[in-house]
């Protein structure tokens, strides 16, 4: 877990986010899943209301390969890797999990 201008980026694997997501799915209820990159949080860092989006998010997950640079430069490394939107957009698709 990684914190960068107070949101909390999961250090969760593809596969865990995946699995995640299966569960949701079975339960009731809404979920808003955030692929992050570095783009998106320095806008969230502008915009309050955006902030404030991200911030409820039930997983915020890091997309952009700058965040995971950034969190070993920090010292506190996502060391699952990314979860790229697009791809877990497909995989999705794929399993019918919509």
């Amino acid at each position: 877990m990684l914190k960068i201008f107070g949101l909390t980026i999961s250090d969760i694997s593809y596969s865990d986010t995946i699995n995640q997501i299966k569960t949701w799915v079975k339960q009731a209820g809404q979920h808003l899943i955030v692929t992050a990159n570095p783009e998106i949080l320095l806008h969230a860092r502008s915009n309050k209301d955006y902030y404030n989006l991200l911030n409820k998010a039930s997983l915020l997950v890091p997309d952009g390969t700058g965040l995971i640079l950034l969190s070993y430069l920090l010292g506190n490394p996502l060391t699952n890797g990314r979860v790229i939107g697009v791809n877990l957009a497909k995989r999705l698709l794929k399993e019918s999990v919509l």
